[in-house]
């Protein structure tokens, strides 16, 4: 039996759970449980919806949004993170669902 996954609330969820990351402390000792792969293609469709803002009100660059995310994480940096990110989402002899579908079903 397949399970529909609401696309607009998973958008939602994920939104929130990035704002709620960007809003951490740096360095907050809060730890990232799933893949690094899974949080940087959580970044990036975040970033594609167009919907965050900075605290001077422009438009959230994917750079700025992995940058303080990272940070506040306590993770290095990517080098080159939209590629990284490109990479996560285009994941090639790995067999799972979309990440979308996989956040959805998260508990």
């Amino acid at each position: 039996m397949k399970t529909q996954v609401n696309h607009e609330e998973v958008y939602q969820a994920m939104t929130k759970e990035v704002e709620e990351l960007i809003s951490l402390p740096p360095h907050s000792g809060r730890r990232w449980a799933y893949g690094k792969a899974d949080l940087i293609e959580m970044i990036y469709i975040v970033y594609l919806t167009n919907t965050l803002t900075r605290d001077d009100g422009s438009p959230a660059t994917f750079r700025w949004m992995v940058e303080r995310i990272y940070g506040n994480l306590g993770l290095p940096i990517p080098a080159n993170p939209i590629g990284k990110a490109q990479a996560a989402r285009n994941r090639k002899g790995i067999r799972q669902r979309p990440f979308e579908e996989r956040y959805g079903r998260r508990e």
